[in-house]
């Protein structure tokens, strides 16, 4: 069926120029006639949108299509908007299937009818080939394509334990030479997985420059000489910890994405459109994993200069290397501690968000940590960090702001009500983080998982984040196969479940809980029937 098309009023003439510029550049003409028509009774930009997988999507923008004041019908898609948007889609939508479709300047786009998903391949095909001319292009584009196709190697923390353990050259070549192999085919992804964003979100200019620095970290790591032996596998290291860097500022990228699309016009339902969410949820889940498989690899290299700097009396100085191994016990394979403590790793992230809240709301809530304050567990401490971080910082903000200065009766300092933190586990790990901040708004909890979403003001700065941080949070979780869950106490507080996906470090003589009931109700029993017969 044709689709339905709808002028937004509310959109800003910088609105078409960012969704399209490939076709602007070309088509002058449309943009001009706007500026020269703006006094007119009634004028609208028409734009094609059609529910795709689950949401609206911005097709392309049209020229214009006008009414005369007072008409009872709709408008009808002139000459004019029909060549813009054949030559958007590179002039494979037929002429027909354009003028059949109703223009409507008030419909809502929750209420646009679907529209054939032909198009909207023809139209991201169209803006993303532009500029994209010559055979070394092409070859380029092909390699990645033909990575992309090959299916990612999931690794567990076991795994990579167990290969880091002994440390020397023999395995910093062999991890060298399986990452020349696995990182193409991540970063490839990475790349298509940004390509795959609905078209407003793909034409920021920050979203383009991140996919064209995944690109190039693709083809850096591509066309670097095979790392066989230790001198071209401390070239690749080095390579690799300059990609590292050079990624470290991914997160902004995509922030300002949002905020170039808010700064354009685009409608709030596109920029948290379930298709953005869903795309970067993946992207966001490939580039734990390459961090992680980077980390690990310029870690493990340390690691083994250490030792063979132990061996030969001759201490290595690691420099800016991130790495905190301690050699002798080898708490540290890699990035990953075996026997990390949960309650350490917990204690970093609460004095860091009561820091932050203390240095935006001049005051924090005091903290508790109850539980099973000795549990250890294989893991990567700053993912634990990161997800336990982001929770206490939205933790500390709403606590302060319900109970602090402005409340009717305001309390300070250690008289707010403390955030407690629960540590468990077993066969999982858990922890869980309970406050009395209020609560989310209801009509707000379904958007918490959402990149584009905050509750926070603007202008608070670390305290606010980039609204990525429940979403980060999860994703960081669930890479290890657990999860974070919230559940809501309205006017009350938030419970938040992190779980781990990972067993927990027992001791040999540890006694299950549910084994140690069933002893107690056994000797409970015992004495009452004692007791009776005596």
């Amino acid at each position: 069926p044709p689709p339905v098309l709808f002028s937004p009023t509310s959109a800003p003439p910088l609105f078409l120029s960012k969704c399209l510029p490939s076709v602007l550049r070309r088509h002058r003409r449309p943009s001009a006639h706007l500026a020269r028509t703006r006094k007119m009774e009634r004028v609208g930009r028409v734009m094609v949108a059609a529910r795709i997988a689950g949401g609206p999507r911005i097709l392309a923008t049209g020229a214009l299509w006008h009414a005369p004041s007072g008409a009872a019908s709709a408008p009808t898609a002139g000459p004019k908007a029909i060549a813009h948007i054949r030559a958007a889609a590179g002039r494979q939508v037929s002429r027909g299937w354009l003028e059949g479709a109703a223009v409507s300047p008030v419909q809502r786009p929750a209420e646009s009818a679907t529209a054939a998903p032909q198009a909207w391949r023809l139209i991201q095909s169209r803006h993303r080939s532009h500029g994209r001319a010559g055979s070394a292009r092409g070859a380029h584009d092909q390699a990645m394509m033909e990575f992309a196709k090959q299916n990612e190697q999931q690794l567990t923390l076991t795994e990579l334990i167990n290969f880091g353990k002994n440390a020397d050259r023999n395995t910093l070549i062999m991890s060298a030479l399986f990452l020349q192999k696995e990182l193409p085919v991540r970063l490839s992804k990475r790349v298509q997985e940004l390509q795959s964003l609905p078209l407003p979100m793909y034409s920021t200019k920050s979203v383009r420059e991140l996919a064209q620095m995944y690109e190039d970290s693709f083809e850096r790591i591509v066309s670097h000489e095979l790392p066989a032996n230790s001198a071209k596998e401390e070239s690749f290291a080095t390579m690799l910890a300059d990609i590292k860097e050079r990624h470290r500022m991914v997160q902004a990228n995509i922030a300002d994405g949002f905020l170039e699309m808010h700064r354009t016009g685009v409608p709030k339902w596109a920029v948290e459109s379930d298709e953005i969410q869903h795309q970067l949820n993946k992207f966001y889940t490939g580039r734990i994993g390459i961090r992680v498989l980077i980390d690990q690899h310029l870690t493990l290299r340390a690691d083994s200069q250490e030792y063979a700097g132990m061996k030969t009396g001759v201490p290595h100085k690691r420099g800016d290397e991130p790495l905190h191994t301690s050699v002798g016990s080898r708490a540290f394979i890699g990035c990953i501690e075996r026997q990390c403590k949960l309650e350490e790793v917990i204690m970093d992230a609460v004095a860091d968000a009561k820091s932050a809240c203390r240095m935006h709301l001049q005051d924090s809530a005091p903290v508790e940590i109850v539980g099973m304050t000795d549990l250890t567990v294989p893991y990567i401490p700053e993912h634990l960090y990161i997800a336990v971080f982001e929770l206490l910082k939205n933790s500390q903000r709403a606590t302060v702001e319900l109970h602090g200065q402005g409340a009717p009766k305001p309390l300070f300092g250690d008289d707010l009500p403390a955030t407690k933190i629960t540590i468990c586990g077993g066969t999982d790990c858990h922890v869980r983080i309970s406050d009395r901040g209020g609560g989310i708004p209801p009509e707000s909890v379904p958007r918490i998982w959402n990149f584009a979403f905050s509750t926070a003001p603007r202008g608070i700065g670390e305290l606010a984040g980039f609204g990525h941080g429940l979403g980060l949070s999860r994703l960081y979780a669930r890479y290890w196969g657990g999860d974070i869950q919230v559940q809501n106490l309205e006017n009350h507080g938030v419970d938040c479940y992190i779980r781990l996906g990972v067993p927990a470090n027992v001791p040999p003589d540890f006694v299950h809980a549910s084994v140690q009931r069933e002893r107690n109700s056994e000797a409970m029993h015992g004495n009452s029937n004692f007791m009776s017969a005596r």
